[in-house]
């Protein structure tokens, strides 16, 4: 347990000091690796967070999906660093935090959608497991948006992919939907090949999972397989079953430094996630 912790303190203590360089330098995150953009729209209600910081022009920050019309869904960390750094700073405030839909742009001001409150999990930060550390947040949109919601799963959703775990066994390969935005990066040798402001998607396959997390691999070398990275926090994984429903089973929270091995996303379908959603649902 204590190794595992101090494995995940590092990467997310990693995480945070790559953050801290975007918010004050001009370096970009890296986002959706070996991915495709969004061209056609296709997952439209894929959002980002832009801050319109007192200090610089305005900036991608973080992803996030469209749950109800006023309720953007992202991870923990995401909210929790607009509250208790940038805000608490002075460097940015609840009216010049925003978030856009646009699949190319998300910077230009036309784009904008308001927010009118900002929350993070109350046991975000307070709570430590390393199994769950509620890394979820949500943005209360200032007016409704008119885009198709997502499907929510119910409680226990992701159980069934531990009766054949695809990567161990080979018998079932689950993949899912990745989408976010931030700079799209390829390997090797790594290479920028977006801007960092459109919305790219790709697909990582199922490896495991734990009581508050789904792991999934983005090893390239396995067919083609795609993975998050920095700019993607909060962003979706979306699981089509069967009968071609969407289903909305993840949030991107962390993974391995590099974005070149295994990503963790905490999950949707626990009650951790579901009861706090609950009260801000119409």
């Amino acid at each position: 347990m204590i190794k595992n912790l101090t494995a995940r303190l590092l990467i997310t203590i990693t995480g945070l000091l790559l953050l801290v360089v975007i918010l004050v330098c001009a370096s970009p995150a890296k986002a959706i690796t070996w991915g495709e953009p969004d061209l056609d729209n296709t997952y439209s209600n894929v959002g980002s967070i832009v801050v319109d910081l007192t200090d610089r022009e305005p900036l991608q920050f973080c992803s996030g999906t469209l749950i109800a019309p006023t309720v953007f869904l992202t991870a923990g960390h995401c909210t929790d660093y607009l509250i208790n750094v940038l805000i608490a700073n002075g460097r940015l405030t609840l009216e010049t935090t925003m978030v856009s839909f646009d699949p190319e742009d998300v910077t230009q001001a036309d784009t904008w959608i308001a927010v009118a409150q900002i929350v993070t999990h109350p046991d975000y930060g307070i709570i430590y497991d390393a199994n769950d550390d509620h890394d979820v947040g949500l943005l209360v949109l200032a007016e409704p948006v008119d885009l198709p919601l997502v499907n929510l799963p119910p409680e226990g959703f992701l159980e069934q992919f531990t009766l054949n775990n695809a990567a161990y066994n080979g018998r079932v390969r689950a993949m899912f939907t990745v989408v976010g935005y931030g700079d799209a990066i390829a390997f090797p040798p790594p290479e920028i090949v977006d801007d960092g402001n459109g919305r790219w998607y790709g697909e990582s396959e199922y490896r495991a999972l734990f009581d508050g997390w789904l792991l999934m691999s983005q090893n390239h070398t396995r067919d083609y397989i795609t993975g998050t990275c920095y700019g993607d926090s909060g962003g979706p994984a979306f699981y089509e079953d069967a009968d071609g429903k969407l289903w909305l089973v993840g949030i991107t929270s962390w993974g391995d430094a590099n974005c070149i091995a295994t990503g963790f996303d905490y999950r949707v379908d626990i009650a951790t996630t579901l009861d706090f959603i609950a009260p801000y649902m119409p």
